[in-house]
């Protein structure tokens, strides 16, 4: 095929997509749904005209072979578009169907939960054991949150990430070397889960501030192990939000600032992984800098041995050492205490190494 022929077919697929769009009826219905389908189909003729003109384009320019050009970056974005525009064709033209035949899609979804359908049959009947039972709860309303240890309606509890959703997930492989996984999340009070958030309070191991080596072996040897609540930012504002009423059954009004020291409860072995707590404080750390502008003020800056823990000594890949200085003297501090972050031999202690185990 020569250099005309092609550019003829890409200008004529072109024609047709435009013509296809003009005749996409108004309202939702099956026609709707075939011309959305025709407009798809179009679409992805196009782009295999476009892969024509782009291999002829990349061959006269003298790039190379047709062969090396389905390994450019262009080939593989065409390639994703007309996936992407079949695939759409395809659901178009089933629910086309759906609806030719009186059944949208969400009464052909419900279809499969009523008594006529195996499925619905097995519903039924497992209803039907569970009405009889005599042990039966009234009612599966409610959510344990591992702040408190109350139970919530579900409603009010949010499952948290501890290490931010905002970032991408190769943020966490970059840090940590591991990619998204349940325990970088924990069910909490929305509330609690907010200051969380913005690091006005953090989750540290169940250890003291001044625990020994033999302490922290002990923790670590622990399985599953326990963690508390501890407040960073004092002066925090959400502090201060209510979280469970006495009429609830605590023995007061409780706040998120009453957590701090309180055990987190959990009624199995889930447990988050350490290292994505480690970083969630010294986060925090950072975030109250921020807030109260430690680098404007040097007499307002934290007292040193609250910015890093040595009981986060736990095993695994954490963020290195020059990460968390520099994270340490963006709080305010000249970094004179690197005891409290001891390199480790052969690892992080040089500046060109990225992750270490810790």
């Amino acid at each position: 095929m020569g250099w005309e022929d092609i550019e003829n077919d890409y200008l004529l697929s072109k024609i047709k997509l435009q013509e296809v769009k003009h005749k996409v009826p108004s309202s939702i219905s099956a026609g709707y749904c075939e011309s959305v389908a025709a407009i798809c189909r179009a679409s992805a003729d196009c782009l295999r005209a476009e892969t024509k003109l782009a291999i002829q384009n990349y061959v006269d320019s003298g790039e190379g072979p047709t062969a090396s050009w389905w390994a450019t970056l262009e080939a593989r974005c065409i390639t994703e578009q007309i996936g992407a525009a079949t695939l759409e064709a395809s659901l178009y033209t089933k629910q086309a169907e759906r609806i030719k035949q009186g059944r949208s899609a969400a009464r052909a979804f419900q279809a499969k939960f009523t008594t006529t359908s195996q499925l619905g049959i097995c519903a039924d009947k497992f209803y039907d054991a569970a009405t009889k039972r005599s042990d039966k709860p009234e009612a599966i309303i409610s959510v344990h949150d591992t702040a408190t240890g109350y139970d919530f309606i579900k409603s009010n509890i949010a499952a948290v990430h501890l290490f931010p959703y905002k970032l991408r997930p190769d943020s966490l492989v970059a840090l940590f070397g591991e990619d998204v996984e349940a325990r970088n999340g924990l069910l909490l009070q929305k509330d609690v889960g907010s200051a969380l958030d913005d690091g006005a309070i953090a989750i540290i191991p169940d250890l003291l501030g001044d625990a020994s080596s033999e302490d922290v072996a002990l923790w670590e040897e622990n399985d599953p192990k326990d963690y508390r609540w501890e407040v960073i930012d004092d002066e925090a504002e959400s502090l201060d939000t209510t979280i469970i009423l006495k009429s609830q059954g605590a023995p007061k009004d409780i706040t998120i600032r009453d957590l701090d020291g309180q055990m987190l409860s959990f009624k199995n072995d889930h447990r988050p992984i350490p290292r994505y707590l480690c970083f969630l404080y010294v986060v925090a750390q950072l975030k109250m800098a921020w807030r109260h502008e430690y680098r404007q003020d040097p007499a307002r800056k934290p007292k040193p041995q609250l910015v890093v823990k040595g009981f986060w000594a736990t095993r695994g890949r954490y963020p290195n050492r020059a990460l968390l200085l520099a994270l340490a003297e963006e709080i305010g501090h000249d970094t004179s205490f690197p005891k409290n972050i001891p390199p480790l031999p052969d690892n992080d202690a040089h500046p060109e190494s990225d992750v270490g185990d810790g």
